[in-house]
């Protein structure tokens, strides 16, 4: 008899995992590996609890100053707990980093889909 996992609930189909287990040598064959899962939920019920900091960068001499207003609008219409910094980065290599204390955003689907989808933003999670 295989011991598979008890679900005490549905999980939709499409849905956003976060997965959490471990990599152990094979219970019969040590040669090979298996995965253990230990626990399964919604990435959206634990993203805001994994990601603290949210950087995002931003090259000077393609910056316009219709980017830095949609770039502010959306950070101030998803305000949540996570932290955010912003690097300017020039062409000779100098960067100036910003860290408003006052700022903490949502990181929304809405959030992730503007820093995706513009040209000269780039973003990292938690650096």
């Amino acid at each position: 008899g295989q011991d598979w996992p008890k679900w005490s609930g549905y999980m939709m189909v499409g849905s956003t995992l976060y997965i959490t287990g471990q990599v152990q040598p094979g219970r019969y064959d040590a040669t090979r590996v298996q995965l253990s899962i230990g626990d399964i939920q919604y990435l959206g019920d634990v993203k805001d609890n994994l990601i603290q900091k949210i950087t995002i960068h931003l090259q000077i001499e393609t910056l316009t100053e219709e980017l830095v207003m949609l770039l502010g609008d959306t950070l101030k219409k998803e305000t949540g707990n996570v932290a955010v910094e912003v690097v300017f980065h020039s062409a000779d290599g100098t960067t100036l980093t910003m860290k408003p204390t006052d700022l903490k955003v949502k990181v929304s689907r809405h959030l992730m889909d503007f820093l995706q989808t513009n040209d000269g933003i780039e973003y990292t999670v938690n650096d």
